[in-house]
């Protein structure tokens, strides 16, 4: 596969090489992948939490546990 960065994007990764924080363009591109999934599988965790928490609010207001606003 081949992908064309943006300029921007292409000297961000040169200077991260330049700085002798990665060895090349791949070794980039592979830790901005793994912190991708990472903040895919935190969203994903968020989403499931909240909807727990949602199940929780809704059933104490069918029990009449909710508070008058």
């Amino acid at each position: 596969m081949e992908i064309l960065l943006k300029p921007e994007h292409q000297h961000f990764i040169q200077t991260q090489i330049a700085a002798g924080k990665y060895t090349d363009a791949g070794e980039v591109v592979d830790v901005a992948f793994r912190l991708l999934e990472k903040l895919s599988d935190e969203y994903s965790q968020w989403i499931e939490e909240t909807r727990a928490k949602v199940d929780v609010a809704r059933a104490e207001l069918d029990r009449g546990e909710g508070l008058d606003g």
